[in-house]
């Protein structure tokens, strides 16, 4: 595969995961057996509302599941 960013919907259609459990906002490298993408977190998501409000906190579990998607 190319060493170029992919297209972020192609890549998407190869993954299992939907809204709002899909970590992945941008793809930036994608070669035959290496992936690497980008997820950013814009600070509304519905997950940061009560993890320690005005401090908060991604939850282990979806760094987690962030890494690896």
């Amino acid at each position: 595969m190319s060493h170029q960013p992919a297209d972020l919907e192609e890549v998407l259609k190869g993954l299992p995961h939907a809204e709002p459990f899909r970590f992945l906002d941008r793809v930036v490298k994608l070669e035959e057996d290496l992936a690497e993408g980008v997820w950013s977190v814009r600070g509304d998501e519905d997950f940061l509302r009560g993890h320690f409000p005005g401090r908060p906190l991604v939850p282990g579990v979806l760094l987690s599941e962030a890494a690896a998607q």
